[in-house]
């Protein structure tokens, strides 16, 4: 709940101005929006961190069934934004490749991951996400942080797809009467550059929305002294290179969970991918 409160105060802050002509890709024009950029890293970065502290095998397997319930706590706050940072970090290489860790991950939550990995599954545009998204924001009451970098995706393809002049031609069609000194309709006539109307309405739509989440409070109690801890957790993090170094010292190589492919240097989950059952025994 704490998070959700964090996240709100920063995305409630964010001006229309800084959702314009792409101003959320120059730190000095979006200092608001890259303050909630920067704080979903560290969200993710200590998700990370927090795992692969733990020497013990239990000890992580407890820590990432912990965050995984705080990510699906997240998603039924519909706090999107905290809930996929939290995702992003468990999706970490360093923490997907322990395979002994997963096994001691609960079956309850390890279905719980899965529910995640649907939610935010990329096929279709993050359907499923949009779809989730848009059943919220029909139920007025609710408070909703949506992803941000959905966001900023969403601007940038209305600018960059879509002209803001399209060209209307004032040429009349082949056959009609000459005009009024004798040149036919069309003959000299050029495109003149008309606003591109639907591009704009696109954009006011999508800056009006946000503003309309902007103004739906949480209504829950704010902890100031988790959230100071939490506010100071969130600068601890791990770099990618420390993080897969430690991960490998935890479960070296040969602990490889399957269900993971090479492409282009970079590892991927397949497609039947699923957490490995929890052990049992």
């Amino acid at each position: 709940e704490q998070i959700a409160l964090l996240d709100h105060k920063l995305f409630r802050v964010i001006a229309p101005d800084e959702l314009l002509h792409g101003a959320f890709n120059r730190p000095d024009d979006a200092p608001q929006f890259m303050s909630m950029v920067t704080k979903s890293k560290e969200l993710s970065g200590w998700t990370v961190y927090e795992i692969l502290r733990r020497p013990k095998k239990l000890e992580r397997a407890f820590a990432l069934a912990q965050f995984i319930r705080i990510a699906i706590h997240l998603m039924q706050l519909r706090d999107y934004h905290g809930c996929f940072a939290i995702y992003t970090g468990i999706c970490n290489h360093a923490i997907e490749r322990l395979k002994k860790t997963w096994k001691g991950v609960p079956a309850i939550n390890q279905d719980q991951f899965l529910e995640l990995s649907e939610l935010f599954e990329f096929s279709g545009n993050f359907k499923r996400y949009r779809a989730s998204l848009h059943a919220a924001l029909d139920q007025p009451d609710v408070a909703v942080v949506p992803i941000l970098a959905m966001i900023s995706k969403d601007l940038t393809a209305f600018e960059e797809n879509a002209t803001f002049h399209v060209p209307q031609q004032q040429a009349g069609e082949a056959g009609s009467a000459p005009d009024a000194d004798g040149t036919p309709k069309g003959a000299a006539a050029e495109s003149v550059p008309q606003v591109n109307f639907a591009k704009l309405r696109m954009i006011a739509h999508q800056i009006f929305t946000v503003q309309q989440m902007q103004k739906r409070p949480y209504r829950l109690r704010e902890d100031i002294v988790l959230i100071t801890y939490l506010q100071r957790a969130n600068e601890k993090g791990l770099d990618e290179r420390k993080a897969t170094q430690l991960s490998l010292e935890l479960e070296p190589r040969d602990s490889e969970r399957r269900g993971f492919f090479s492409l282009g240097g970079r590892t991927k989950r397949s497609a039947t991918f699923s957490p490995p059952k929890a052990d049992t025994s």
